[in-house]
């Protein structure tokens, strides 16, 4: 019965960093797990008692302990769900040989170095009556983050098999005991462990960590390469969302103040030539102060018929640095068309708005956007 099954939410935390706690592809992965969990209460799960706001999730899941280095405390170790050494040497005893043998030259012997509490696993997580929202542990340490993050013959820590171990056991053998699990949003780092690419073996660790615990992933719609990665590597149940809606990038900043003085300029031309030159001077101050160089020099290589422009990153002409002062009428006016072109490329780029939100479909302005 609903009232008695016992799911497990995992949201990522692949660089430990507190400021990265569930950090999902276009999803906002707060919002959506409390609505998930909204729509299980109603469906006769034993919830508990929730947060009002998916902020005071997010907080309520911080204090209670984090792998971020920088801010965990003893108190919040202790406070953790704490996997005893003996327990955890028995699970790890349970893996395939040549798996113990590749955590133990990586990793040290069980029960390892990190997150512990005395000599038990600590792992970082929030009880909500019979469900449970871990962290995803980082699959190293000690390494730079990209390098743990990417590395695909990287075995797993011995704190990462622990919470899935831990995750899939029963409550009479010292685990949570549940029957599904959930990663919120695209991706952990699961399905990119080592093993096989397809069809995977006892001998891999994605199997060997999830057993056959039902696995569901909410997946941003638009990435079927990595959801098959984790169908194939995962047997993951893959639940496609929608992406954020798309909006306009609009210009804002330096931009928006360089669009407004070339404007200002074109208005200029027509009603008080003379002060030209001193709004040249603004305009070119804004393009050196925003380091605009890079980006304007390459796009501004363009033939206008009569003359062929070679502006290059630092604006120079045959290897003499120009200014708008030093230009004449016809290479100032190509150069302020090419400016103009290039903000209104980027102010009319389509950029994600915001986070999607599992169940919520598009609204309002957000609709139109989107078709």
């Amino acid at each position: 019965p609903n009232s008695e099954k016992r799911v497990a939410f995992v949201f990522t935390n692949s660089t430990a960093k507190a400021s990265q706690v569930g950090n999902a592809v276009g999803l906002d992965s707060a919002a959506s797990l409390l609505g998930v969990l909204r729509a299980l209460r109603d469906d006769g799960y034993d919830v508990g008692t929730l947060p009002a706001t998916s902020d005071e999730l997010m907080h309520a899941l911080l204090d209670r302990a984090t792998y971020d280095t920088t801010l965990l405390t003893p108190a919040q170790l202790e406070r953790a769900v704490l996997v005893p050494r003996e327990r955890y040497a028995a699970w790890f005893a349970d893996l395939p040989d040549a798996q113990q043998r590749r955590m133990r030259q990586q990793w040290g012997d069980p029960p390892g170095q990190a997150y512990l509490s005395g000599t038990s696993l600590a792992l970082a997580g929030l009880h909500f009556g019979k469900m449970f929202v871990a962290l995803q542990p980082p699959r190293g340490y000690g390494m730079d983050p990209d390098a743990i993050y990417h590395t695909p013959d990287l075995p797993p820590t011995h704190h990462y098999h622990a919470l899935y171990r831990w995750l899939r056991e029963p409550p009479a053998a010292g685990g949570f005991g549940a029957h599904a699990l959930v990663h919120v949003g695209k991706h952990g780092t699961l399905e990119w462990l080592p093993g096989k690419g397809v069809g995977l073996s006892a001998a891999c660790f994605p199997d060997s960590l999830l057993g056959d615990l039902p696995l569901f992933y909410p997946f941003v719609i638009n990435d079927p390469g990595e959801g098959t990665q984790a169908k194939r590597r995962a047997h993951a149940t893959i639940l496609d969302h929608l992406p954020p809606p798309l909006t306009r990038a609009d210009t804002y900043g330096p931009l928006a103040e360089l669009a407004a003085l070339v404007d200002e300029y074109y208005q200029l031309e027509l009603l008080d030539p003379s002060k030209l030159p001193l709004l040249q001077g603004q305009i070119w101050d804004l393009v050196q102060r925003s380091d605009l160089g890079t980006d304007l020099g390459t796009l501004l290589r363009r033939d206008h018929g009569d003359h062929v422009h070679e502006w290059d990153d630092e604006f120079t002409e045959d290897g003499v640095p120009v200014t708008l002062s030093e230009m004449n009428g016809p290479d100032v006016a190509h150069l302020l068309e090419d400016i103009d072109g290039y903000l209104c490329e980027l102010g009319r780029a389509q950029i994600r708005g915001g986070l999607h939100v599992l169940g919520q479909p598009p609204r309002g302005e957000a609709l139109p956007e989107m078709l």
